[in-house]
């Protein structure tokens, strides 16, 4: 990143590590005020900050094991849904210090409609996405969730953008266009014939590498005038036949509006 920063490097490398430091600057900052509530993870956030491979390239695609960056993910997620004024009560085990029930899931948030669990993976293939999610229902289906609404959320990085690759774009509007695109209409299809009425819907994120193009010329070379950008892209996939689907249309629109505020 130093290189990066004071030297003014820009090869694939590191355009990929400066991607990858905004989610850490992201946990920071979703986290900062709130962290206090939850005894246990300001600990668990500095081992997800410290272990794992550098690059998402760096990880077994076959295995999707990183657990590092697994956890990261639930972060970001119970992070995100807590600045957009969502109660989440529980992360990866660790309850808030005034909640006294049970979870065993990657994190539970409080709504209208009681608690609702919440299954995060990280698939590393678009093979992969169904498998994933079928898995993250078997969970929310257990018999020991009593029955209790579940939801599901991807990581679909390394599906918007493979590995070894980079989008171009010439504004970020246009890139963040184009992943919401691929978001709605190539995986979210996919996805909903599986929900099932305990099953609120999908959270599909994507957290992309970019270069936003000023001039001629390709990426990596000496020609044209690039700047790079992260372009992180939220899609929520309501399940207009589960129990109460209102309850996550109205967590989108707080989600809606938390990054509308956050932008301005």
């Amino acid at each position: 990143m130093a290189e990066f920063f004071e030297n003014d490097a820009r090869t694939e490398e590191h355009i990929l590590a400066c991607n990858e430091s905004s989610e850490i600057v992201d946990l920071f900052e979703l986290w900062q005020p709130h962290v206090d509530r939850f005894p246990g993870l300001r600990k668990n956030l500095r081992q997800v900050c410290r272990k794992g491979p550098t690059l998402r390239e760096q990880e077994n695609p076959a295995a999707s094991s990183n657990r590092p960056r697994n956890d990261a993910f639930s972060y970001l997620v119970s992070g995100t849904l807590l600045s957009a004024a969502v109660s989440v009560v529980a992360v990866e085990g660790l309850r808030r210090t005034d909640f006294a029930g049970a979870s065993d899931a990657d994190l539970t948030f409080e709504s209208s409609a009681g608690y609702v669990d919440v299954e995060c993976k990280r698939p590393q293939t678009e093979d992969g996405l169904v498998p994933r999610m079928r898995e993250a229902l078997g969970q929310l289906m257990q018999p020991s969730r009593d029955g209790r609404l579940g939801v599901v959320a991807l990581d679909c990085s390394t599906i918007v953008r493979p590995p070894g690759t980079l989008l171009e774009y010439k504004s970020g509007e246009v890139a963040e266009a184009r992943v919401s695109d691929i978001l709605a209409a190539r995986l979210g299809p996919k996805l909903v014939p599986h929900l099932t009425a305990q099953v609120l819907g999908v959270v599909l994120v994507a957290r992309v590498a970019a270069m936003m193009r000023f001039g001629e010329g390709v990426i990596g070379s000496p020609s044209g005038e690039f700047r790079p950008e992260t372009i992180l892209t939220w899609l929520v996939v309501s399940n207009s036949n589960a129990r109460d689907s209102l309850v996550l249309k109205v967590v989108a629109e707080k989600i809606g509006l938390y990054q509308a505020r956050a932008r301005s």
